[in-house]
């Protein structure tokens, strides 16, 4: 896959598995992402990303899994709704540090 995620992704308003993994796709995590309100599962890494976080993300209430390794991304995540406790697994690295890290099964 080449390109950049394009920001009508937020349209896919049923979509529950969002994974996009080792590929070629640059460019921000359209902000249009928080709009997925039904995604549990969320994993865009080993990819081209680049650019902050989108602070939309925090509106993803389903989510059980978030997984942002190995892309270029910048910021944090501050929310009261994804927490290492609210998530099962949640992982997500901007460049080389670890912000949060949580799973039963030792991520």
């Amino acid at each position: 896959m080449l390109g950049h995620l394009p920001s009508a992704i937020g349209n896919m308003s049923n979509l529950e598995i969002l994974e996009i993994v080792d590929c070629s796709i640059s460019g921000p995590i359209p902000r249009e992402v928080g709009a997925l309100k039904k995604l549990t599962f969320l994993q865009l890494a080993y990819t081209g990303l680049s650019g902050r976080i989108p602070s939309s993300i925090v509106n993803l209430i389903q989510l059980t899994v978030l997984a942002l390794q190995v892309n270029n991304l910048s910021g944090k995540i501050s929310s009261p709704i994804i927490t290492p406790n609210s998530c099962e697994k949640c992982n997500y690295k901007i460049r080389s540090g670890l912000l949060l890290t949580s799973s039963n099964d030792k991520i």
